[in-house]
Order: structure tokens, then sequence, then C-alpha cells
């Protein structure tokens, strides 16, 4: 998450508390002291300050809601399940070479065999699951952005 967006969550999150005096009377009472100008660093960009987790989590709770934990929850649903994207586009993009190859070794005399063409149609079953899982995770990333 970059400086920028972790910075105006943060500004929505001490917005959501009441402003900063709110926000760092609810951090007393809920984990301990954080002040005003502390918070008010926190959702200032380029101070390189960041709420800490007690606090985040003290916050998200007298507010009600989430804010930041939902944003960072959602990227890395996101980025985790774009690295399994590419790993099962790589697999079926392997899986559909092993059917190519096969068909071109099986062809050289040009005569099939049933014990070719049967491993023929298993390639193309373990293929086909490949994309299947492929699309799966493709359709999953979809409906998570």
């Amino acid at each position: 998450m970059s400086d920028r967006l972790f910075a105006l969550l943060t500004e929505k999150l001490i917005a959501r508390c009441g402003g900063l005096a709110e926000a760092s009377a609810a951090c007393e009472a809920l984990a301990r002291h954080y002040s005003v100008p502390q918070l008010s660093r926190c959702q200032t960009v380029g101070t390189g300050c960041y709420l800490p987790l007690d606090i985040l989590a003290a916050l998200e709770r007298y507010c009600g809601h989430p804010v930041i934990s939902d944003a960072l929850a959602k990227r890395s649903r996101v980025e985790v399940g774009a690295e399994r994207l590419a790993d099962l586009a790589c697999a079926f993009t392997e899986q559909a070479s092993d059917v190519q190859r096969h068909l071109r070794t099986a062809l050289a005399d040009r005569v099939l065999t049933p014990r070719e063409i049967k491993r023929g149609f298993e390639e193309l079953r373990e293929a086909r699951d490949a994309l299947d899982r492929t699309e799966a995770a493709l359709t999953a990333a979809d409906k998570a952005t």
C-alpha cells in the first residue's frame, strides 16, 4: 500500500472517530496515550509515520468500521490471488505444451495408435483441468476487486 493511500485511509479513520482530539481520547481509553500531534503526523503524507497496530485497532473499534484493515485485507487477497493466477497460467501453458508435444511425437510416423489416442485425451483432460483452475482464479480475482 502506498504512503499516500495509507495516509488518506488514516485521515478517513480519524474523521470517522470525530476528529483528531476525539481519536486521541479514544486511543487513551482503548489502548494507550497517543497524542493529537502523533495522530496528525500519521495522516500526513511524507512524514514516515504510521499508526501502530494497537492504535489502529483501537480507532477502528471506536468508530465501528475497519477502514484500514479492510483495505489491507483486500489488497492482500488480490496480491495473493494474482501470484497464484500467474502460477496457474504457467501451469496451463506447460500442460498445453505437453499436449502439443505428445501429438507431435505421436504423429511423427503419421499413424496414431489407440494407446497414443488414449494418452492424447489424457493430456487434453489435464490441460482442460489446468485451464479451469486458471479461470476459477481469474474469476476470484475479479470478484475481489
